[in-house]
């Protein structure tokens, strides 16, 4: 972190040109996989959506509330916002979130080079990344896991 409080692994600059250069430098494969990954958040973001309506309307709030409730100051929580924000995704709305989504998964694997062995699975804590983001951000870093966790599998 630099004395700003501002990460120092982050490129300066104006993130529209880490975003051109990330499309013209990924394989095909991986702009696929950022397209997949950015429709898929905004189906777990419109169904989670739906299920908190459901159970607020029958005045039980259950798995669904508490999972909103525990991410909406979590990235998780961004999710959701920004899919309702933007209830009609345009072709180009979901070319920028699969290219954020690809430039996140590179920024984790270039924290993962910096700091090993880092906490990587408080990333899978119920409501603090998306599923789906989860899982992409996750094929990134080295899972590192105390060997009793990992042997419990």
């Amino acid at each position: 972190m630099a004395d700003d409080g501002s990460l120092t692994f982050l490129p300066e600059g104006d993130a529209r040109d880490q975003l051109r250069g990330l499309a013209d430098t990924a394989s095909l494969e991986d702009l696929s996989v950022g397209w997949r990954t950015a429709q898929q958040v905004r189906e777990w973001a419109l169904g989670l959506c739906e299920r908190v309506e459901a159970e607020l309307d029958v005045g039980q709030p259950g798995e669904a509330v508490t999972e909103r409730l525990n991410g909406r100051g979590m990235p998780s929580g961004v999710s959701v916002l920004e899919t309702l924000r933007e209830r009609r995704w345009s072709p180009s709305s979901g070319a920028l979130s699969a290219l954020l989504l690809l430039f996140q998964r590179q920024m984790y694997a270039a924290l993962d080079g910096l700091v090993p062995a880092c906490q990587w699975p408080v990333l899978e804590m119920p409501g603090v990344l998306a599923p789906p983001v989860r899982d992409l951000i996750l094929t990134a870093v080295r899972l590192e896991r105390p060997p009793a966790q990992a042997a419990a599998g």
